[in-house]
């Protein structure tokens, strides 16, 4: 169970935005971990191979009920994985591949690209100022 789902229903609810930032918080701290048993079974095994978590792939969302609440935790890290990209057109670009790859429930309601929206802005800058509506970005970075 991926932790969008820790504590939530299996309803129509919506990550917001601060929880979207927790989800990825929890997901590195759980990265971080393994890699620190990774560096203990190492020290126990030298001829083993470390493994470093920035260099390690996410864990693999497999969801039917909360797809969309974990696309945005997938969209959110891809994102953030794009500093240097526009972030209306990155996510277009990660929306639009999502719902070609895993379905068309791949954030799939406008309050979630809402949220989704708001976490990656406060991720790159807190203090920017109000964005776009979902409208304007549909307009600039249309997500078939």
């Amino acid at each position: 169970m991926l932790i969008t789902q820790v504590g939530l229903q299996f309803t129509n609810s919506v990550l917001k935005g601060k929880e979207i930032r927790r989800a990825s918080a929890l997901m590195d701290f759980h990265k971080q971990t393994q890699h620190e048993l990774a560096m203990a079974l190492q020290a126990k095994e030298p001829e083993q191979t470390p493994i470093f978590p920035d260099t390690q792939p996410d864990p693999m969302a497999i969801s039917y009920a909360g797809i969309g609440r974990n696309a945005t935790l997938i969209a959110y890290r891809e994102a953030l994985a794009r500093p240097d990209d526009d972030t209306d057109v990155a996510l277009a670009n990660i929306i639009s591949r999502g719902r070609r790859d895993r379905g068309r429930h791949f954030v799939h309601s406008e309050a979630q690209l809402r949220e989704l929206q708001f976490a990656v802005d406060m991720a790159k800058n807190p203090i920017r100022p109000a964005r776009s509506t979902v409208e304007q970005l549909a307009a600039r970075a249309p997500i078939p």
